[in-house]
């Protein structure tokens, strides 16, 4: 901590070269405080500013010319919030840079721990019943059998040949169905006649013999 607040005031007392002259005595007051003194401290400044602009806007409210007198108020508080503002800002950085450092300690810490629990771990001896000697591990070889591998070819082709002959099968059936439809419908068109169309009867021999008489006589 004290070693903080030494680092906290090395870096406060750099920046008073960008501040005013009226101002580098009260840098160099707030510069041995901590950080949440200061915080506190510049709350407090900024509230009673804001309180007095705030005094002040009522009564240029009553005044005849409300314009310039506010306009002098807040002039008066953009001057006296300015150092209050730099000294805000300032702060905000410290407390950024103090916090990465202490996560940077923290990272430090926690990494020396761990090497020292891995160095340790190493420092141990094994004792005898934890050391086991690696077997490599010896898949059996296996030797595929001629007469099993002959006997599964064999069984293949067999199921090969009863699959054509059921297809060759089902082939015929169908062909000879169609034979059948087709020898079914020629009987079905003869029966069929065209309608209009009438049998003449045939002339016998003793027809003719009249016709012909009949045609002489004429």
């Amino acid at each position: 901590m004290a070693r903080q607040s030494r680092f906290h005031g090395v870096c406060l007392a750099g920046r008073l070269r960008s501040l005013d002259v009226k101002n580098r005595s009260v840098a160099l007051a707030l510069a041995l405080l901590p950080l949440s003194a200061l915080a506190t401290q510049e709350a407090e400044q900024r509230a009673a500013i804001e309180a007095r602009f705030a005094a002040e806007s009522r009564e240029c409210a009553q005044h005849f010319v409300v314009s310039s007198c506010m306009d002098e108020a807040k002039e008066r508080r953009r001057t006296a919030l300015k150092p209050v503002i730099a000294r805000e800002q300032e702060l905000a950085a410290q407390a950024r840079r103090e916090k990465a450092l202490a996560q940077a300690k923290r990272v430090q810490q926690r990494q020396q721990e761990a090497g020292a629990s891995e160095a340790k771990a190493l420092s141990v001896p094994l004792k005898a019943s934890e050391l086991r000697p690696i077997k490599a591990e010896i898949k059996p070889r296996v030797v595929a059998d001629p007469a099993k591998q002959a006997a599964a070819r064999e069984a293949k082709l067999e199921t090969a040949e009863l699959d054509a002959a059921r297809n060759r099968q089902k082939l015929a059936a169908r062909q000879a169905q169609m034979r059948l439809r087709q020898q079914e419908a020629a009987r079905n068109a003869k029966k069929i006649k065209p309608k209009g169309a009438s049998t003449l009867p045939t002339p016998t021999a003793a027809d003719i013999a009249k016709l012909s008489a009949s045609a002489a006589s004429r």
